[in-house]
């Protein structure tokens, strides 16, 4: 990568720091190589004494009043990134107005500054402290290296603060990339260490779930600090309060947000996962032992729920997003499909189903299991399959208690017709 730092004092008495101006060859961008700028920034800011260090991203240049914004923030943060101002063309002062929206993300920490350049924007330039640069340098493999992984650790160190308010101009018209890249490195070192989690509460009691960077509808729900779709777990909540025990069967468990609410804040017995992919049920297992929550039966992890016994193979899409990932039928996929009939399953209080539009396969291979438990189902259901779910189910006798629209999908709580679910 051939990349040039240059410092340069910058003008009034004693207070602005020195500034790391990168440039990087055009078919390079700057989250490429975190290494090689990192230590060439140390090695030119080291040549003068300094407290504050401006990092400034290719085709970025500072605007009048950044310098102070800044000043004014460093007791509460060892480092500020702005958003960044793009060109009006009428010649303005670069304010708010000329940031666009996927700039304007504000955050603090390294969960919701991982959270804003994963799915947001956060570039490459800010303003760092000594202490905070030195100790982000010094941890940034750990966080898997790159810029991406002094970002990280630059995060996890300090107080880190991204502002709406624009610290940089972009020269090119357009923003410049975010400080990680397309965000794989950071979804890989995620993905091996589990290291960064998401506090939650509900009714009185405190948990965490894990932020993949894979799951951003999810994820950002729970980082307001609810259960993702509290609304039908409180609801099937106040159902299951008229019934002793039982178990409950939550086919598609993806990370455990609907598991652990189930397992712990119900009287169910047990909620039993079912999740097919590897990769999701890893994080599954590290949410469930995060939590002790020891109600969620993890025993028939890796297989997949379908109409008939067979195989798939799963399709994250073009994004990988763990909670759109889809199975296909292929004989010669990996994931072993089976029928909830053939699993076994007694005194079943609950249903829970989201497979992505493969439902009325689900409930045909659970008849069975329907007619001899009548449990509450709690299911999604996409809005093209809606007309034929519904009549599939109505000749089963079950009906919608309550239904929760969302565009897309909507997700229904449905009751045997004559059962005593509520109380």
């Amino acid at each position: 990568m051939a990349l040039d730092a240059i410092a340069e004092t910058c003008l009034g008495a004693g207070l602005a720091p020195p500034r790391i101006e990168l440039s990087t060859s055009a078919n390079n961008g700057v989250a490429e190589d975190g290494a090689t700028w990192i230590e060439r920034a140390l090695e030119v800011a080291e040549a003068r004494p300094w407290t504050l260090l401006w990092l400034i991203g290719p085709d970025e240049e500072p605007v009048a009043d950044s310098l102070a914004i800044v000043l004014g923030l460093l007791d509460v943060a060892g480092a500020v990134f702005g958003g960044c101002a793009l060109d009006d063309g009428l010649g303005a002062t670069p304010g708010l107005q000329q940031v666009p929206k996927i700039a304007r993300y504000t955050g603090q920490g390294r969960l919701a500054l991982t959270h804003g350049a994963l799915e947001w924007w956060i570039g490459p330039s800010h303003i760092v402290t000594r202490d905070a640069f030195s100790l982000a340098r010094a941890r940034m493999r750990e966080f898997g290296g790159g810029v991406p992984g002094y970002a990280a650790a630059l995060w996890e160190a300090g107080s880190s603060l991204k502002i709406a308010a624009p610290l940089t101009r972009a020269t090119t018209g357009a923003l410049p990339g975010s400080i990680v890249g397309d965000g794989a490195g950071l979804r890989c070192h995620l993905e091996r260490s589990h290291d960064l989690w998401i506090p939650v509460s509900a009714h009185g009691r405190s948990f965490e779930m894990a932020y993949t960077g894979r799951n951003p509808a999810i994820e950002r729900v729970q980082m307001r600090g609810l259960f993702f779709e509290a609304g039908e777990l409180d609801c099937v909540r106040s159902y299951l309060a008229g019934r002793q025990g039982g178990i409950a069967v939550d086919v598609g468990a993806n990370t455990g947000n609907h598991a652990i609410y189930l397992g712990t804040l119900t009287n169910l017995e047990r909620v039993v996962a079912l999740e097919p992919v590897p990769a999701t049920c890893r994080w599954l297992e590290s949410v469930v032992a995060r939590n002790g929550a020891n109600r969620v039966d993890l025993s028939r992890l890796g297989i997949a729920v379908g109409g008939a016994p067979g195989h798939a193979r799963a399709d994250a899409g073009r994004r990988g997003h763990l909670g759109s990932t889809r199975l296909h039928a292929d004989g010669s996929g990996s994931i072993e499909v089976a029928r909830l009939d053939d699993l076994g399953f007694n005194n079943v209080a609950l249903l829970k189903i989201d497979v992505e539009g493969g439902e009325i396969a689900v409930i045909e291979g659970a008849k069975g299991l329907l007619a001899e438990n009548s449990p509450l189902i709690l299911v999604e259901v996409m809005d093209d399959n809606l007309a034929s779910f519904l009549a599939f189910m109505s000749q089963l006798r079950y009906r919608v208690a309550q239904a929760f629209a969302e565009p897309g999908y909507i997700n229904l709580v449905l009751e045997r017709e004559g059962s005593n679910d509520r109380s």
